[in-house]
């Protein structure tokens, strides 16, 4: 593991960095870290999304040259552990140099993890907020070292963490699988030298558009639910299994049953691309973690989409609403708004 602070403000020439091997720190402190990874590894929510690097020639430095040498080092090896370090100085250097042309990016510091999952190799990139005050600790004795009490009350739980990247993605056929809190910062795309993609939510969002787009597009005259189509699909699938790319053509041919599957494929690749996602990856669970949301003037209906389908119903009366509302062991609830 090797730790540098990084700082909009931060003297280029002069970035600190900490190392050491894992089997030097405090079980509580590399448990904290395990937290991390695993948070990112396991969550598919609207905060993490996969994605590729840019093409070389648009790259201001080649991080996946720099990243596939770091997978492979046996940091036990003294030569491979510095070279380790080396690789991770310039990541912080690159990082700070992105957070310079932004607004305001949190000052924190930036953890380089070479980790073995299941007998493959991959990089942790995390990018934890601390105050100035709190990093002052850590950087400002020779020995740089990671230490019970100086974690403890000072880095944030799995859950709050910002900004993180596993690479290569652990699941799917994409370079990185990143965690973004706000979507407003872009530097930490930039440093990663990625583009960004729709998250799994996100693209979620987007089938029943595309099927409906499809569906206009190619069979005007043919009467179909989208949303109730895309979640039958959902349900259809089985727990190991993801919505993809062709998943949605056979979805999407069920909405323009007339044409051949070569048209429906280019329109809902055309669809894709309008939305800007490369390739449909959607975990069967969208049905039940994500939540969708009914407003009618200043009024919010907020709740997993399987159970606004299926408990809320609006009818509407000479301008008035009715809204009825069913719960599992409460009497139903109508409200009524003019």
């Amino acid at each position: 593991m090797s730790f540098s602070p990084v700082d909009a403000k931060q003297d280029l020439e002069n970035i600190k960095q900490g190392s050491t091997l894992t089997t030097n720190i405090d079980t509580v402190v590399l448990d904290l870290f395990k937290k991390y990874i695993v948070y990112i590894w396991n969550k598919n929510t609207e905060k993490f999304y996969a994605a590729d690097f840019v093409d070389s020639e648009s790259r201001t430095y080649d991080i996946e040259k720099d990243l596939n040498a770091s997978l492979d080092f046996d940091l036990a090896k003294k030569d491979e552990f510095e070279a380790f370090n080396k690789i991770s100085k310039k990541l912080a250097y690159q990082l700070v140099s992105f957070m310079k042309g932004t607004t305001n990016p949190k000052t924190g510091i930036l953890f380089i993890l070479n980790t073995k999952i299941s007998d493959s190799n991959y990089l942790c990139i995390l990018k934890v907020d601390v105050a100035k005050e709190e990093i002052r600790v850590w950087f400002d004795e020779d020995d740089l070292k990671i230490t019970y009490d100086r974690v403890e009350n000072v880095l944030p739980n799995a859950d709050k963490l910002q900004k993180g990247a596993i690479y290569p993605h652990p699941s799917l056929d994409k370079d990185l699988k990143i965690l973004q809190e706000t979507y407003k910062a872009t530097f930490f795309d930039q440093f990663l030298q990625c583009k960004r993609e729709l998250t799994e939510y996100k693209q979620f969002k987007e089938i029943p558009k595309i099927v409906s787009a499809v569906n206009e597009e190619l069979s005007p005259d043919v009467e179909i639910n989208a949303e109730q189509a895309t979640t039958d699909s959902f349900n259809e699938l089985k727990s190991d299994e993801s919505f993809t790319t062709q998943k949605l053509v056979d979805l999407a041919k069920k909405a323009a049953p007339e044409a051949k599957e070569e048209v429906v494929r280019e329109s809902v690749q055309q669809e894709l691309k309008k939305r800007g996602i490369r390739d449909l990856d959607v975990g069967r669970g969208a049905i039940k973690k994500y939540k969708e949301e009914i407003r009618i003037d200043d009024i919010t209906i907020k709740g997993p989409m399987k159970s606004i389908k299926d408990k809320v119903r609006i009818e509407e009366m000479n301008g008035t609403y009715c809204v009825i509302i069913k719960g599992n062991t409460k009497p139903r609830v109508e409200i009524k708004l003019k």
